[in-house]
């Protein structure tokens, strides 16, 4: 199977993680459920043997509802019937598929239509990963009816923190997903080393039609680059507070969607409804999209204790809510701790056995403990020779799209990247939580971009990438807000890195990457203020970080202190 299929089909991963089914294969009904505007689609279910009525499991994809039998078939081991629908225009269903548009009002009809089913006893829950995660939020959080439960795994954030935009710049894999999931079937375009060249060529509205395959829905997602009426239609988070119902979130340390899942868990804790806030669960562990064990990631190795039975997980927590008293099992956030290798617990993200600790830049490319005195670094970002991600690009793009373990030991040595490390560590240093870059910035462009990376700075003088983030400097007010720099302006940018938990060894450093991309993760700025997705000219831009006096620059870790270790986890 083509590695972006692998990694996008739900399908996948239920392959990987479900145990074998121990009784006969089951016989789906094929259905046709009606939408508000007539559009038909077409729906599997699955039901248990009996009279029934039962509670029932909906999952709505768009990667072909046959992807599900497997899943299906355990459920109605546990007396749990399954539909699985195929979204507006995708596979067998009606209507013209363009990825957000529809999926709201869709999922309230599909709910309400199975909820009137006579097989129905009113109980129901929802189940997806990646897209297919991402329409059942946003349909929980525009009034789903009758939902008691959800499982969601891999789960991409709003559209300008995770996909297709992320800090403000277009986020270049989503790219590929686009052109395999053009129309109404999946398509195997091949995406090998070529599509660096494609990255590196403007407009970004061509990009499509440079891999000869048009998708005639994609120049309006690139042409609203800034957050309009169109996202906010298509987003999730600023309705969350709609949310009823308790929720496992399923993501990996090196998923692509990896900010959506915390995004989503740290509002949910603090949701005012007890039923979500006590009831919302996260798991996270050193994997990619398709969740699977791996024993190395880049530089990093994993013990087999990282493999996790996440089909076994996601039934049980629908069983528990559907069939059962619906309690959370164990604590709201169960993450592994690498480097340390070892799972723990928490109660909130960060954990609250975590301080906030600042690194701050200094000069002789130090990390200080302590705010230095005012200085500045300087270095030329130059689009047509763009910072990449990693250096050298590795031959499978798919280690270049986003949060990998990669050694960037050549990275740090070109001149377009400031290196900031702190001194050997005498004992370890473990962080749990988000990781965030303070930099006071300035450049001689009315626009460009400020990256960071966190990494490990080995004994041997090796670099391992740990987190990362970017932000658009138009954007430094606000997504919705678009305003150039003025030449020479400082101005303070915050960069999120998402979240990690990570242990830094004794005698190694703590490091910080600063630059001007991440190509090809996120699209390349030209370093002009003019229209993201059809400009074409570019200029040289001059950066300046400051640091230190009034114009301080630092690293925001948060320093694991005592963590706990869950029960029912083995260690290493």
């Amino acid at each position: 199977m083509h590695i972006c299929k692998l990694l996008a089909l739900l399908a996948a991963f239920l392959m990987i993680f479900c145990r074998p089914c121990v009784c006969a294969s089951q016989e789906s009904v094929t259905l046709e459920i009606p939408m508000r505007d007539g559009v038909l689609l077409t729906a599997n279910l699955w039901q248990p043997e009996g009279s029934g009525p039962f509670p029932v499991v909906v999952s709505r994809t768009a990667y072909g509802r046959d992807g599900y039998s497997l899943f299906a078939e355990q459920l109605i081991e546990r007396s749990i019937a399954m539909v699985v629908v195929d979204v507006r225009g995708r596979y067998d269903s009606g209507g013209e598929w363009e990825p957000l548009a529809h999926e709201a009002a869709d999922g309230q009809d599909v709910f309400a239509w199975v909820e009137s089913q006579p097989w129905c006893n009113g109980k129901i829950g929802a189940f997806g990963g990646s897209y297919d995660a991402w329409i059942q939020m946003l349909t929980a959080t525009r009034g789903a009816g009758a939902l008691d439960a959800m499982v969601l795994a891999v789960l991409p954030g709003d559209p300008f923190y995770n996909a297709p935009f992320e800090g403000g710049a277009y986020h270049s894999p989503f790219l590929t997903w686009a052109v395999q999931n053009a129309g109404r079937y999946f398509e195997p375009v091949v995406i090998n080393q070529g599509i660096y060249d494609v990255f590196r060529q403007y407009p970004l509205v061509n990009w499509d039609n440079l891999l000869e395959h048009p998708v005639w829905w994609l120049d309006t997602w690139l042409k609203n680059w800034q957050l309009d009426d169109f996202w906010r239609d298509r987003s999730y988070e600023h309705v969350l507070h709609n949310v009823s119902v308790p929720i496992l979130l399923t993501t990996g340390w090196f998923d692509l969607n990896q900010p959506g899942s915390f995004r989503t868990f740290q509002r949910l804790r603090h949701h005012s409804d007890p039923t979500v806030s006590e009831g919302i669960k996260l798991v996270v562990g050193p994997w990619t999209h398709g969740l699977g064990y791996m024993a190395t990631h880049g530089e990093l190795e994993f013990s087999e204790n990282a493999q996790v039975d996440h089909g076994t997980a996601w039934l049980d927590w629908l069983e528990n809510h559907l069939n059962g008293p619906g309690e959370r099992p164990g604590a709201a956030v169960d993450y592994y701790l690498m480097g340390r290798n070892e799972w723990f617990e928490a109660d909130h993200w960060p954990p609250r056995n975590t301080t906030a600790s600042s690194f701050y830049l200094a000069s002789d490319s130090r990390l200080s403990f302590d705010c230095p005195d005012e200085g500045h670094e300087n270095y030329v970002y130059d689009p047509s020779d763009a910072t990449p991600i990693v250096e050298p690009l590795p031959d499978q793009p798919f280690a270049a799209f986003g949060h990998y373990p990669h050694e960037l030991t050549e990275l740090s040595q070109r001149s377009d990247v400031l290196f900031f490390k702190t001194d050997v560590l005498k004992s370890p240093v473990a962080i749990a939580g988000p990781v965030t870059a303070e930099i006071s910035f300035s450049s001689s462009a009315p626009d460009t971009d400020v990256a960071a990376q966190l990494v490990d700075v080995t004994p041997d003088g090796r670099l391992i990438s740990v987190q990362h983030g970017l932000v658009r400097l138009r954007f430094r007010n606000g997504f919705a807000d678009a305003s150039a720099l003025q030449p020479g302006e400082i101005v303070d940018v915050e960069i999120n890195m998402s979240s990690t938990a990570y242990e830094f060894s004794e005698g190694h450093r703590i490091g910080v990457l600063v630059s001007s991309a991440l190509f090809p993760a996120m699209n390349a700025h030209r370093n002009v203020f003019d229209d993201l997705a059809t400009g074409t000219s570019w200029e040289l831009a001059s950066q300046v970080v400051h640091f230190g006096g009034d114009t301080p620059s630092r690293l925001i870790v948060h320093k694991l202190i005592e963590p706990r270790r869950p029960a029912g986890r083995q260690s290493k």
